[in-house]
């Protein structure tokens, strides 16, 4: 084996130095490579093509989540901050394993008991998505009126037409001995900073008991269940 030191090999003509022939391989020394034009590189930094050399672009200063992104018009790779619309920053749940029920009619709403949530956005720009999904008895024949709060405010109901109430959602039912179940979702933008409350409220639509996680009938049988009912609060990144 032979061995040749040199300090520099330039071309005879032109920009080009042919090693070796065709199928030929050259082997070169763990950071062999010098002369890329990248300067002085680092851990984490990126190397890429300019259209002329290669080049580097340095790792962010501060990493704080930054990606690698092209720029629209861009010629070059940079880091820039990760998008935040869409991220869901928190979660909070209510969960009721008891029962509960109510006489309310249709023009008197009262709170569903226990069935509440608090958040506390982290920004006014944030929305708050609520989902909720219950389980209600009653008789046959009679609608359970539901309406969703956010505090005192009313945040999704039906449109006014005369003296008609205004709900969120109903269900209704045939049979006394079944269970019926109620599910929405809601993208509300309550723009505060401040604890929120979302919750329920209810009704029958004329004078009944109505019931939450069990049956209107409610026999100590194993063909009758008793359910769970949940109100869940998303925190959506403006």
């Amino acid at each position: 084996m032979s061995e040749v030191k040199v300090n520099k090999i330039s071309p005879r003509s032109s920009t080009t130095i042919n090693v070796g022939d065709s199928g030929d391989t050259l082997a070169l020394a763990t950071d062999a490579v010098t002369g890329f034009n990248v300067g002085s590189d680092a851990a984490g930094d990126i190397l890429y093509n300019d259209g002329t050399d290669y080049t580097r672009l340095a790792k962010p200063g501060t990493p704080a989540d930054e990606v690698l992104t092209f720029a629209t018009g861009a010629s070059a790779p940079s880091w820039a901050a990760a998008a935040a619309g869409g991220k869901v920053l928190q979660v909070v749940q209510t969960v009721k394993t008891d029962t509960a029920s109510t006489t309310a009619t249709l023009g008197s709403l009262v709170d569903m008991t226990g069935m509440s949530v608090a958040i506390t956005p982290s920004a006014t720009t944030s929305k708050v998505l609520v989902f909720w999904n219950i389980t209600v008895g009653c008789i046959a024949n009679t609608g359970i009126n539901i309406r969703l709060l956010r505090d005192a405010a009313t945040p999704l109901l039906g449109d006014a037409a005369s003296n008609r109430t205004r709900v969120t959602a109903l269900v209704s039912s045939s049979n006394a001995n079944i269970l019926l179940t109620g599910s929405g979702m809601y993208l509300d933008s309550p723009s505060s900073t401040s604890s929120t409350t979302y919750k329920l409220q209810w009704s029958a639509d004329w004078v009944t008991t109505i019931y939450l996680n069990r049956s209107n009938n409610d026999t100590d049988a194993t063909n009758y269940a008793r359910t769970t009912s949940t109100i869940t609060a998303m925190e959506i990144g403006a």
